[in-house]
């Protein structure tokens, strides 16, 4: 649907509910609220459903990054648990860095 088929479909409704004779100024008002928020939630879902989300920047990973990268991954045959890996790979980037 587009907003000119919201538009006319809202209209419609509220004309339907502005015919009915047995309910009183505030049910018509009510119920013209209520058709008011069922189009604006189908508006949004239309806007959110044709507009596609953001692309996310890969950053360029740091030296740190691919040296922990590296290590990790060369000490994950091993049974050693994570945290260990990475506290071992840590302590020899800092044997590494200058």
């Amino acid at each position: 649907m587009f907003a000119e088929e919201l538009k006319t479909e809202f209209l419609e409704r509220v004309s339907i509910i502005l015919e009915m004779n047995e309910l009183t100024k505030v049910d018509k008002i009510s119920a013209i609220g209520k058709v008011f928020g069922e189009i604006e939630k189908k508006n949004k879902a239309l806007i959110k459903a044709n507009i596609p989300p953001p692309l996310k920047q890969q950053r360029t990973l740091t030296t740190y990054n691919l040296f922990i990268k590296e290590k990790m991954t060369e000490m994950a045959d091993s049974v050693i648990p994570s945290k260990v890996r990475f506290k071992k790979a840590s302590l020899l980037w800092k044997q590494y860095s200058p």
